[in-house]
């Protein structure tokens, strides 16, 4: 059984690839449940999937809720959590420290001399890891005696078009030029930064001289802009491929680490 919160998010599609490629060479058919970052919707899932007796589950939390947590813990079937691996797993996690790749962007881009931040980000009300980002970005900016000059939440979820209209905003309130000095918009994930650059070309403004852009998970799309996104990658497929790993070894009878950290890389691009 495997549940995510979405598969519209390319980032879900990728790990669910690598995760299916060990699962059915193993022999073993995934079931998919879509839980839309509803917590409520994750606990039914969680409940259908169990009642069928599978041979063990993956999944991706949302907000998990206490229920949904008391339902796999009292399941006996192996469990492995995806995508961070700094909450305590139930069983078996298999992810990247969505903390640490916060801090790891605010070390760079301090690094390069930065000290104007902004953030821009989707609804992180049921996104833990896009807030665990955020937390480990302003903790590290902490550190340096810097804060966050503004932050954009915008509802829903994240989308190129909501990354646009989200730094339109925020430009409103935060402005750039010679004067202020360079603004770095630090984003939730790649597609709402994508969308800050269509933002940023459309109103003339130079990337990175008047504002610099820094996303997260390292999408193709990105890559391909005029001017390439500097960014974090998450290793997705390969996640989903431990993960498989480490729930065929659990459905055998065989012990793996509690804690599979796969890591992520930083991509210096050109646009901070």
């Amino acid at each position: 059984a495997v549940v995510l919160p979405s598969l519209s998010n390319s980032v879900f599609a990728d790990v669910l690839h690598g995760l299916e490629t060990r699962l059915e060479q193993a022999g073993h058919h995934p079931i998919l449940g879509v839980s839309n970052y509803d917590p409520h919707q994750e606990e039914r899932l969680v409940a259908d999937l169990l009642s069928w007796r599978p041979a063990g589950l993956v999944l991706a939390p949302a907000v998990s809720t206490a229920e949904t947590r008391r339902l796999l813990a009292a399941s006996g079937v192996p469990v492995v959590e995806i995508m961070d691996v700094d909450p305590a797993p139930i069983d078996t996690t298999v992810g990247l420290s969505q903390r640490g790749a916060g801090r790891a962007m605010a070390h760079y881009l301090l690094g390069r001399g930065y000290r104007r931040f902004a953030y821009v980000g989707h609804d992180i009300s049921t996104a833990p890891r896009a807030l665990s980002r955020l937390l480990g970005l302003k903790e590290a900016l902490a550190e340096a005696e810097v804060s966050l000059a503004a932050t954009v939440m915008a509802p829903g979820p994240s989308s190129v078009p909501l990354g646009r209209n989200a730094v339109a905003q925020l430009l409103q309130d935060c402005p750039v030029g010679d004067e202020t000095g360079p603004l770095v918009v630090c984003f939730s994930n790649d597609d709402m930064a994508v969308g800050g650059m269509f933002h940023a070309m459309s109103a003339g403004l130079d990337v990175p001289g008047d504002i610099a852009l820094a996303g997260f998970n390292g999408l193709a799309i990105g890559q391909a802009l005029p001017l390439p996104l500097t960014t974090i990658a998450s290793r997705r497929v390969e996640m989903g491929e431990r993960a498989g790993d480490a729930l065929l070894a659990r459905v055998q009878g065989k012990s793996v680490p509690k804690v599979q950290d796969v890591g992520f890389r930083l991509i210096i691009g050109s646009t901070a």
